[in-house]
């Protein structure tokens, strides 16, 4: 079993990740850990708790714990297969974790999640991200047309957000590099353009 990403979103988790400001704004959470540590999942015994488990094939990660807390605390929990031909058993989503976000699937996500059409934007969510790079950029690019700013001070002024705009996506990132090319302007002009319309919307 290989994990590629996982989902949370929580109101307060403690010892998770630190915002800068350490202000808690009141939305709910998405966290994307990729391999946390064990007894984490211990941490997220709150309600309103939504899980997504994404792996390539075979046993999903943390599955027996998840369920446990899922019956405990009322949790929302959806697992993914990205290869389900290898995993002929599977009888839930289909396809990379991070395809969450996109297109219908993020209409969809909002639907499960109980929020109003429209309602997944950063006045009301707050993602976190840790996993491989396609697993960062394939959740941040669809997320710009909701208005979601990446807390990575090159990307922002690349996409052209405003100083004062409050970031929405956090990331661990262990290089110096943005996961993005933005020194290419084929790639940065489009998303720029994305995340301005994006920010738009939420005026």
């Amino acid at each position: 079993m290989e994990a590629a990403a996982s989902y949370v979103n929580w109101r307060k988790a403690p010892g998770s990740f630190r915002v800068r400001g350490g202000q808690d704004r009141g939305q709910p959470r998405v966290r994307v850990p990729d391999d946390p540590p064990q007894g984490a999942l211990e941490q997220l015994s709150l309600p309103e708790t939504q899980v997504a488990f994404g792996v390539l094939f075979g046993g999903l990660g943390y599955r027996d714990e998840l369920m446990q807390m899922i019956e405990r605390n009322h949790l929302r929990y959806w697992g993914t297969v990205s290869r389900p031909k290898e995993a002929p058993t599977w009888k839930g989503d289909t396809g990379r974790v991070e395809a969450f976000f996109e297109g219908a699937r993020l209409d969809d996500l909002e639907r499960r999640i109980g929020l109003p059409p429209g309602g997944f934007t950063p006045s009301n969510v707050v993602i976190f991200i840790c996993g491989l790079t396609g697993t960062i950029t394939g959740t941040i690019i669809p997320l710009m047309d909701r208005g979601f700013v990446p807390d990575f001070k090159r990307i922002r002024e690349a996409l052209g957000v405003p100083a004062d705009t409050k970031d929405s996506v956090f990331y661990e990132q262990y290089d110096t590099e943005p996961v993005i090319n933005i020194k290419d302007p084929t790639v940065v002009e489009p998303l720029r353009a994305r995340m301005q319309a994006g920010l738009a919307r939420l005026t």
